[in-house]
């Protein structure tokens, strides 16, 4: 049991992830901090951790910070961990981010970044993600209850996921469908707030939205 904890703490878990990203070998590594073969595998599963100058090397090596291997944040970006930290936001997304607002726009083009901000400023964005949130939710039950449909051995506590979502209501509704009728609602949230853009972006230019 102490065995299996220790191939799930953070760092070995993130090594073993690195390596498969990067499709970097366990010898290479070992290579580069100087370090036997053995001792870069022994570290992945979780068997023994490095000193403090090895892992150094490693996060060198990975050009990560000391933090994502620490299982401290999920970002591999040090720039980046302070955004990630206090908005939950991915590498990619803050990479997507920057690139918009970097973004050259033609005479008298709004800033697409200007657009991100006015669709983020309406509170129907946030029920959009809302209800994606739920179609996401009702989808994975979905999948769970068909992997365990004609299975005989499933466990206890799966025979009764299985009842709760065959019960009365959600056999008349069931999770697919429940998954497919908050997407759409999430679309019309979506298109709502597309189609007032332009206005609204017109009535803030002219100073007529702040005096609403």
């Amino acid at each position: 049991m102490e065995e299996r904890n220790t191939y799930n703490m953070p760092f070995p878990k993130r090594l073993r992830s690195l390596l498969d990203e990067t499709h970097r070998s366990q010898q290479e590594v070992a290579d580069f901090v100087g370090v036997s073969r053995q001792a870069v595998a022994q570290w992945k599963d979780g068997k023994t951790i490095p000193d403090m100058y090895n892992f150094k090397k490693v996060a060198e090596y990975f050009n990560v910070p000391y933090e994502y291997l620490l299982g401290e944040t999920d970002s591999k970006v040090k720039d980046n961990i302070a955004l990630e930290s206090k908005l939950g936001l991915s590498d990619q997304a803050i990479t997507t981010l920057e690139h918009l607002s970097n973004m050259q726009t033609e005479d008298n083009y709004i800033a697409l970044s200007k657009v991100v901000s006015l669709m983020l400023e309406n509170y129907d964005f946030v029920r959009a993600l809302e209800l994606i949130q739920k179609s996401i939710f009702e989808y994975h039950n979905y999948m769970k209850q068909e992997e365990n449909i004609g299975m005989d051995d499933v466990t206890g506590a799966e025979r009764d996921e299985n009842a709760k979502f065959t019960a009365f209501g959600k056999a008349v509704i069931g999770a697919d469908e429940m998954s497919e009728f908050h997407l759409y609602r999430a679309l019309e949230k979506l298109n709502g707030i597309i189609r007032s853009l332009p206005e609204e972006q017109y009535e803030k230019s002219i100073g007529l939205k702040n005096r609403k």
